[in-house]
């Protein structure tokens, strides 16, 4: 019976503890996620976060799309935050530049986070 409580208790531990996110990801996109976690930011911020990296530097992009379908813009920021392109959908119609990026040279390694709809509560 000892064997089973402390299994329980530590699997709960464990589970508590878990974070949402990749503990390799900047602190500062910590911060933002953790703004918009269990369901803060359902009708308006951030909705998920995708990490790319720029085959032309090496150098790791994260896209952060919002919850605004009628703008339907993207933000893309580089590992220590700064804004290197805002990509709308409505003003950006055929064009692989945004800012300093070209999005063809982004290529897709993960997604770091996403709102769970189940959490929305506004």
């Amino acid at each position: 019976m000892r064997i089973l409580l402390f299994t329980i208790l530590c699997l709960s531990i464990f589970v508590s503890c878990r974070k949402d996110y990749p503990s390799d990801i900047p602190d500062w996109l910590k911060t933002r996620i953790d703004k918009c976690k269990y369901g803060k930011c359902c009708s308006s911020g951030i909705s998920s976060v995708d990490e790319y990296i720029n085959n032309a530097n090496q150098n790791k992009i994260y896209k952060i799309s919002d919850h605004n379908i009628s703008m339907a813009s993207k933000y893309y920021y580089d590992f220590d935050g700064n804004t290197v392109c805002i990509y709308n959908s409505h003003f950006n119609i055929n064009s692989d530049s945004c800012g300093s990026i070209k999005l063809s040279e982004l290529k897709y390694t993960r997604n770091v986070w996403h709102v769970e709809q189940k959490k929305c509560h506004d």
